[in-house]
């Protein structure tokens, strides 16, 4: 069952009783396309229900598939590592380079990112997806870890890549569903156990 987000659009794509309200879409893998072009006509943000499920092997067909890795990263403080890239709040993360696993893709991604090091993985998190379009329309997905930091050193945002700023944010002010981000970073944060209830 894939949850793949496109803009602030989730689509469901598998049948299955969900407890968000959803607007189903007939599934005609010929016009699979036009759904985005129907959602981008849109103001507010939807959940569509596909129907019919999407195996790998559709999804090559409309989609050039990458590969990424993130981390949701936590300090001695009960603090998380967030960035500030293209006007909104993010989590590190970035693409595989050739040959390389998950794990060691999301610890390079945000040593890079945040200008961090003495990454310590403790948790594998859920896979998200999410399409948008850079000359041609691609399906991400990224695995997320849970990581855990002792480096106190003063944190170097990656300019190149658009982050304007790096910061430690307490957890317990943390409100993943007013803070301005990315719908598949908010289910991110949102997974049990996270972060404090």
């Amino acid at each position: 069952m894939y949850r793949i987000f496109y803009g602030r659009h989730l689509i469901l794509a598998a049948d299955q009783e969900d407890e968000e309200e959803v607007i189903p879409y007939e599934l005609d893998t010929e016009f699979f396309p036009d759904l985005f072009k129907y959602l981008d006509s849109l103001n507010g943000s939807i959940t569509v229900q596909l129907s019919e499920s999407l195996s790998i092997n559709i999804l090559k067909k409309f989609f050039k598939i990458v590969k990424a890795a993130g981390g949701v990263v936590f300090n001695d403080n009960s603090e998380i590592l967030m960035i500030f890239r293209l006007g909104k709040w993010d989590l590190p993360k970035g693409k595989l380079e050739k040959g390389e696993k998950f794990k060691y893709a999301a610890i390079r991604e945000v040593e890079e990112e945040c200008g961090i090091s003495g990454l310590e993985i403790t948790n594998k998190l859920d896979i998200s997806y999410h399409i948008h379009f850079r000359k041609t329309w691609i399906l991400k997905k990224t695995a997320w870890f849970k990581m855990y930091s002792i480096d106190k050193s003063d944190l170097v945002p990656q300019l190149e890549e658009g982050i304007t700023k790096v910061e430690w944010v307490a957890t317990d002010s943390l409100k993943p569903l007013t803070l301005d981000t990315y719908r598949s970073i908010r289910e991110v944060l949102l997974q049990p156990g996270l972060l404090p209830e």
